[in-house]
């Protein structure tokens, strides 16, 4: 199973000081490269001063490791759970996966229509506007988008992976006719 591509996000519940991300990473910046990771910070529109959010995003798993870092620094100078609304990760992982559907072919296709893929997520109607989802798609590459309010990692998300594809290829998703 290869990360292809991986970001990490802290949302932040209330307005965060930017003073502690500009301490941390010395560098004043909205956008910039940190380690060969991609660091994009998001102000928040009523004061330049403070932080909505940050994204950390790579290549691999280097994101995952300056996140990790970063996060482990902040929680000795505040207390990470009050500031803390979510945490994120989006990546895209190289795996392949047989789907076979046995769908009738008279079914009435509504919306997007994806041939060879399948999207999960337990969320009503893919709404992204929550603390707590996970949506998974399954296509030439798997792409994943799993936000917690607990802190979630690359490694956990990997784990989860393995045991969906487990329950995907050992049961049978198609239709069968009686």
């Amino acid at each position: 199973m290869e990360i292809l591509k991986n970001s990490n996000s802290i949302i932040f519940s209330k307005p965060f000081p930017f003073q502690f991300i500009r301490e941390y990473f010395k560098n004043d910046s909205d956008y910039f490269t940190a380690g060969n990771v991609e660091v994009l910070i998001e102000k928040e529109e009523k004061s330049e001063d403070y932080t909505k959010s940050i994204l950390f995003s790579s290549e691999g798993e280097k994101s995952q490791e300056i996140f990790d870092m970063f996060l482990r620094w902040l929680s000795l100078r505040t207390r990470v759970n009050e500031f803390v609304w979510a945490y994120q990760i989006n990546c895209i992982i190289k795996e392949k996966v047989n789907l076979k559907f046995n769908f009738p072919s008279v079914l009435p296709m509504v919306g997007n229509v994806m041939l060879t893929g399948l999207i999960l997520a337990n969320v009503k109607n893919l709404d992204m506007n929550q603390r707590k989802f996970t949506i998974i798609q399954i296509d030439n590459d798997i792409k994943i988008v799993k936000r917690d309010e607990k802190y979630i990692s690359i490694s956990q998300v990997k784990d989860e992976l393995k045991k969906l594809l487990y329950v995907i290829n050992t049961s049978n998703l198609g239709y069968k006719s009686s």
